[in-house]
């Protein structure tokens, strides 16, 4: 009879034990969850911000071969002959129209990509 209730309390210490246990890996595994998920939202956010840099060096690009082409049609009008002059205005024109246009386009894009930064307390 006392080995009985021996093996029956040895038991419940190993129930008990067992329960412990399971408890802790639960917490582990909990605290694991958390650490992935926490890892997971930091690579969105990383890749979120390359794809914004990526954004502003393609506008960015654009805009300075505008520039270069800009610089070399107001070159080009002064070797120009007079009668086809007209027509380097007109391009010229067209293309500063497009410069302010990507100008916009890359200040929004800026301010965007700060304001993301600073909503986030980078």
């Amino acid at each position: 009879m006392e080995s009985e209730k021996n093996q029956a309390d040895d038991d419940h210490q190993t129930i008990i034990h067992l329960e412990k246990e399971t408890e802790e890996q639960a917490k582990q595994i909990a605290d694991l969850q958390s650490a992935i998920n926490h890892s997971e939202a930091e690579k969105i956010e990383l890749v979120k911000q390359q794809n914004q840099s990526a954004i502003v060096r393609l506008v960015f690009g654009g805009i300075c071969s505008l520039l270069i082409v800009t610089m070399l049609v107001s070159v080009g009008s002064w070797f120009a002959p007079a009668a086809s002059t007209s027509a380097f205005e007109k391009t010229m024109a067209l293309s500063e129209r497009i410069l302010l246009v990507l100008s916009g386009i890359l200040s929004s894009v800026v301010a965007s990509v700060f304001e993301s930064k600073r909503g986030n307390g980078g």
